[in-house]
């Protein structure tokens, strides 16, 4: 986990422009729907989406899998059993990330009431997706909009060691190679909150502290 890619979330604005500049910067990006992603390739409709998109909504309709299949999509997030189970069916060489529950109480806009699997589940979807012979490569949180606790970072970086751990061991023997810190920071410095910088330089250090080689 030492080489790092930005992916733009396209649902926070898929203004022509912006995703244009993106691209010619040579970013990715993350996109929840058929919409969002009909935006990105309609201004670069030469993107390689095997590697510069990620289909980014843990509950997706079967029409819309295949859609992204059409168009090469690789990658993809779950967060449910019967969700792996649907991708073994319609698309069983997407590379796939759990998507993770979080601590986001403090956050202006919280996800984890809808989306993410607490460490239980994760588990149960790590011993899933080896039943299943499917390409878990890792794991991915979002900490909710507008998050001020450093710690809310943290502690979703303690859950994936240890599932990573897990997968890892005889009795899996899967190699997490993914990471997706799935944004959550704030649009602009407020006094006595945390910043971005700071955020950036606490989530590097437990980095460090818990992948040192």
């Amino acid at each position: 986990m030492t080489d790092e890619e930005p992916f733009y979330a396209v649902k926070s604005n898929s203004n022509s422009f912006i995703i244009k500049i993106i691209e010619h910067m040579g970013g990715g990006f993350d996109c929840t729907s058929i919409d969002e992603l009909n935006a990105v390739l309609e201004v670069c409709p030469n993107i390689d989406c095997s590697k510069r998109i990620i289909y980014a909504h843990p509950c997706k309709p079967i029409s819309h899998i295949k859609y992204f299949k059409d168009r090469g999509v690789l990658l993809t997030v779950v967060d449910y059993k019967h969700e792996l189970i649907k991708i073994h069916s319609y698309r069983p060489d997407v590379k796939v990330l759990i998507r993770l529950k979080t601590e986001d109480s403090h956050s202006l806009i919280a996800f984890s009431t809808k989306f993410g699997a607490n460490e239980r589940v994760a588990i149960q979807l790590v011993e899933s997706a080896k039943a299943l012979n499917l390409n878990l490569i890792g794991c991915t949180f979002h900490v909710g909009t507008g998050c001020y606790n450093i710690n809310a970072f943290t502690h979703s970086l303690v859950l994936v060691r240890r599932l990573y751990d897990i997968a890892k061991s005889p009795k899996y023997d899967l190699k997490f190679t993914m990471l997706d810190i799935d944004v959550g920071f704030p649009g602009a410095d407020e006094q006595h909150k945390p910043t971005f910088s700071q955020m950036a330089e606490e989530i590097n250090q437990t980095l460090d502290t818990l992948f040192v080689c």
